[in-house]
């Protein structure tokens, strides 16, 4: 009996645990049962990863992008570092971002295309469809920089994002003026006067004049 208990803890000490054989490079696995990636060695409670900080509101930070697609209001960006997915991420709702790929979901600063909708479903998926079709065929394969902050109601990310050499300081050569000058979508005030983007109100009023998309 003592032989036989003896060869069961040499075998375990010898052989990799199923969860040892799931850990990735960053020594967490995806738990395909509950669908929830797990930190074993993550360090969840770091306060700062590659100069990011905890995302909260009125604090803009810079990343690099690359996005994986459009969905409705939002776009998903892929976070390729798990430590910097797992910092970002921490405050988001779940419905704003996949464990499993480590994407987040960002709104897009003053956009929306919900104010396009018609009273035809097949019209509105025709209409989302295609700016999917625009928005994807200029950000493939690109590596966009992202200026983003956290929301103060929502707990979802929200930025503004620039082409590959675009001077992030100059917010009329950001994706999201592009978008309202082009008519996708109306320039969404926000709540406060001084959160107002002078740029994005001067893109409408250029899409206006021309009756670009919606206009």
């Amino acid at each position: 009996m003592k032989l036989l208990a003896f060869m069961l803890l040499a075998s375990a000490l010898i052989l990799p645990s199923c969860e040892d054989e799931k850990l990735d490079e960053y020594g967490g696995y995806y738990d395909e049962k509950i669908q929830v990636y797990r930190y074993t060695k993550v360090n969840r409670n770091a306060k700062s990863v590659k100069g990011l900080v905890r995302p909260f509101p009125g604090k803009k930070q810079l990343i690099d992008a690359q996005i994986i697609k459009l969905s409705g209001n939002l776009i998903w960006m892929l976070i390729e570092d798990r430590n910097v997915y797992t910092l970002l991420s921490q405050d988001v709702d779940i419905n704003f971002k996949n464990e499993k790929n480590s994407w987040i979901a960002i709104s897009l600063e003053g956009i929306s295309f919900n104010p396009l909708a018609t009273k035809s479903k097949k019209l509105n998926k025709q209409k989302n469809a295609k700016i999917a079709h625009i928005i994807n065929k200029i950000t493939k394969n690109k590596e966009l920089s992202l200026i983003f902050e956290m929301k103060a109601a929502g707990r979802v990310l929200s930025g503004v994002l620039f082409l590959p050499n675009a001077d992030v300081k100059d917010l009329s050569k950001s994706l999201n003026y592009w978008i309202i000058k082009n008519g996708l979508s109306p320039y969404i005030l926000p709540k406060k006067q001084r959160d107002i983007i002078p740029e994005f109100i001067k893109a409408e009023d250029i899409a206006r004049k021309n009756k670009s998309g919606i206009w």
